[in-house]
């Protein structure tokens, strides 16, 4: 199944990035580090946003990747020798990191700050098949096939092991299911969508969504869908899948445009399942993609265009290296540098008090950090007040579910909504008379 090898340690011929800046940006666009400017600039990188606050870009055998709140470091991690080095097939858990070629030769880094010690293994693929994409989360790394294997990598006293777990026999269960929920033939065979949300596995090819729930080197096969069972028309198909810690999302044809469903991870393939729908004003295109910055809210990347959550909020974007989800807004890294955009569901802190966003500081300063962060602090306050300041902004950036399950825990609402109201009243008068003053 797997080959590994000690840890190698070699003479560093790649060392940590400058801590050099790059150059300002121009209108929303942030700085990156400048060995990643320069990188970018020359046309000939490949990227992904990864879903631990990180992202890289490959070169030359090499993986650059930084911390996009810091942009102080650049780690520089050398890929095995030859090697195709696809910034997708690349993850990060914690401070280690596992990079898999899409012939199955993969590495392990038991830590980012020694780029020069790692454990190599080898994937065991089936015949024809390859390495599609490398999943992670805060404690599972995943990689799936373009046939739809999954292959989890877990690492016990310095040597890597690589567990498969097999889609079901097409003669079996797959073949039971499907003809329940549809008569009409198998589609013709794609290359797999796949995402991790939730903690599980998503992984769509020939009609069916199959959930993985893996436990070590243990994988449980959760959930067998028809796609056909969760779209408007069997003319209809998966464009793309996409997921974070709670939402699964999918994308799929609709007549002549797209549409977005959403499913809590965890419910889906339930009986009483309730997705949440959306139609997008874009053109049919079978190469958009999805990205779910912030629970249930969603973003589409199509020909060239953002789609941000409403038809009048659309966004050009120009020599796109990669994008992705990075702390409640959408990354987009390009040849220019990088850009954070944020999702029509995102509140716009401009029209909000600090009262409303729990925040005692200056607008700059919120629209710097976001409000994130002060809302998942106010979702988790003992005084029901702040629960219900919380549920007012999750309702507001249209994550019912949330709103709901806090207002659940508020307790009494007339007492909390009047708490509520009087800070509103006292923040209002010392804004008034500052304005008075000046």
């Amino acid at each position: 199944m797997f080959t590994p090898k000690r840890a190698s340690r070699i003479g560093s011929r790649l060392s940590l990035g400058s801590p050099r800046q790059s150059p300002a940006g121009t209108g929303s666009n942030t700085t990156v580090p400048v060995q990643i400017f320069e990188l970018l600039k020359s046309g000939q990188v490949g990227g992904n946003v990864l879903n631990c606050g990180f992202a890289c870009v490959t070169g030359n055998d090499t993986i650059y990747c930084w911390k996009i709140s810091q942009r102080n470091t650049v780690y520089q991690l050398p890929t095995p020798f030859g090697c195709n080095c696809q910034a997708v097939n690349f993850a990060i858990v914690g401070a280690s990191a596992c990079f898999i070629s899409p012939t199955g030769i993969g590495r392990f880094w038991p830590s980012i700050n020694t780029p020069t010690q790692w454990l190599d293994f080898q994937v065991t693929l089936d015949a024809g098949d390859t390495v599609q994409r490398v999943h992670s989360d805060v404690n599972k790394i995943g990689a799936v096939t373009k046939r739809g294997c999954l292959y989890t990598i877990t690492v016990t006293n310095d040597v890597v092991n690589v567990h498969t777990h097999r889609l079901p026999d097409s003669r079996g269960l797959v073949s039971r299911v499907s003809s329940i929920f549809w008569s009409s033939a198998v589609p013709r065979e794609k290359v797999a969508l796949s995402t991790l949300s939730g903690e599980i596995f998503f992984v769509a090819i020939n009609g069916q969504i199959y959930g993985w729930s893996v436990n070590g080197s243990t994988g449980t096969l959760k959930c067998v869908i028809p796609i056909s069972s969760v779209l408007d028309d069997e003319t209809d198909e998966i464009i793309s899948l996409s997921g974070n810690d709670k939402y699964l999302g999918i994308v799929s044809k609709y007549g002549e445009k797209m549409k977005i469903l959403t499913f809590l991870a965890t419910d889906f393939g339930s009986s009483d399942v309730n997705p949440s729908g959306k139609a997008v004003n874009l053109n049919y295109d079978e190469n958009a993609v999805l990205v779910m910055p912030y629970l249930s809210e969603v973003a589409v990347v199509s020909a060239g265009r953002i789609w941000l959550g409403c038809d009048a909020e659309m966004e050009r974007l120009d020599e796109v290296v990669c994008f992705g989800a990075f702390d409640g807004r959408v990354c987009v890294i390009s040849t220019r540098g990088m850009k954070l955009l944020n999702t029509v569901q995102k509140l716009d802190t401009e029209t909000m008090s600090e009262t409303m966003l729990g925040k005692e500081t200056s607008r700059e300063e919120l629209s710097t950090m976001g409000s994130i962060q002060s809302l998942e602090q106010m979702s988790e306050s003992e005084n029901p007040k702040k629960r219900l300041q919380a549920a007012f902004l999750q309702h507001s950036r249209g994550n019912i579910n949330e709103a709901e399950q806090l207002l659940a825990t508020v307790g009494d609402l007339n007492s909390a909504a009047i708490q509520l109201s009087l800070s509103f009243k006292i923040a209002y008068r010392l804004k008034s008379s500052k304005i008075e003053k000046k």
